[in-house]
């Protein structure tokens, strides 16, 4: 492993809208990560698609005008966008990373609303160089899920049932290759393969049930990470997430697109983070990978009841049969 001073210090990429106080709150927790100050920082400024957005809207702006000469970074650099990208179909995010320089081999991905232990660049930046050559392993998950995994002396792990996009680090080869690929016809094509079929079955019913939408009516297909989720188990690849979570997310208050203030609120927002300044990889990432990949299919979104899968399945057939008909 490089030292620290060796290390090449991937940019981190934030999207962002309106949410003023979560975005604050991330920004300035990232800039006390160790080794920030070696970090170039991308930050994508949406443009308000209404007036509900306006004000909060303004405010980052503002405190981006001030920050982007005083600042703990290497460098902090704002795309501005004069339209919204968003809902024209352009994507702020997917914009923003195709403008990244040419030069940049990696990058680490930010929704707005984290907040990062004082390790999480090292832990992210030190996994990116780790398995950079690694086929199987597909990105660095700052986020870990809080679900009772098994360890030995290894402070993290590797599991292909749950990729997590709440800060995560991926080399640009891999991520291309997943917006080039992952469409209707690659999800068709894979799911004509009984091993594949089975495959995604042990990752949890609702990988499979979702695979089978994208292949039977699905046109457009998001990149979200119950996508790569899928994309996970059906290449056979792997993320790796830490023992101790370097991430917090605190979207959980109704502020976003698909999280509300339910009981899963003070689960995610008052979740304890990782304190230490440094990190080490330590120990087999494959220690318990069997057992902590049943843990990660029963206690997560990769679950459901064969009662749901049929219904969804049966949904699905109906609305293929429809379109058919339609011609």
């Amino acid at each position: 492993m490089k030292n620290s001073e060796e290390l090449i210090y991937a940019p981190v990429l934030i999207p962002t809208l309106n949410r003023y106080d979560h975005f604050v709150r991330c920004l300035e927790s990232l800039e006390e990560c160790t080794d920030a100050e070696k970090t170039d920082v991308y930050v994508a400024l949406d443009y308000p698609p209404s007036e509900h957005y306006r004000e909060g809207w303004k405010r980052i702006d503002a405190y981006l005008h001030e920050k982007e000469n005083n600042n703990g970074f290497n460098h902090l650099i704002v795309y501005r966008r004069e339209t919204n990208y968003f809902f024209s179909g352009k994507g702020n995010l997917t914009t923003a990373i195709k403008d990244l320089p040419e030069c940049i081999d990696r990058y680490i991905l930010s929704e707005d609303d984290n907040v990062f232990s004082p390790n999480f660049l090292e832990f992210i930046n030190k996994g990116l160089e780790r398995f950079k050559g690694d086929d199987s392993i597909l990105a660095i998950c700052g986020y870990s899920h809080p679900y009772n995994v098994n360890f030995s002396d290894n402070n993290y792990f590797l599991q292909n049932v749950d990729f997590s996009a709440w800060g995560y680090g991926i080399w640009r080869d891999k991520s291309r290759t997943c917006r080039n690929i992952i469409n209707h016809s690659y999800f068709k094509k894979k799911m004509r393969q009984w091993d594949n079929i089975r495959r995604l079955k042990r990752n949890g019913l609702n990988r499979l049930i979702l695979a089978i939408r994208y292949a039977m009516i699905e046109d457009n297909i998001p990149l979200t990470d119950n996508t790569l989720s899928v994309y996970m188990a059906l290449e056979d690849m792997n993320v790796v997430m830490p023992r101790i979570t370097k991430v917090r997310n605190t979207g959980w208050d109704g502020s976003g697109i698909h999280c509300d203030d339910g009981s899963l609120s003070a689960i995610h927002n008052e979740r304890e983070i990782d304190t230490a300044k440094s990190f080490e990889y330590i120990g087999d990432g494959m220690v318990f990978y069997d057992e902590n990949k049943k843990i990660f299919v029963s206690s997560s979104y990769a679950r459901c009841s064969y009662v749901h899968f049929y219904w969804q399945l049966i949904k699905c057939c109906v609305k293929y049969f429809l379109r058919k008909r339609r011609g």
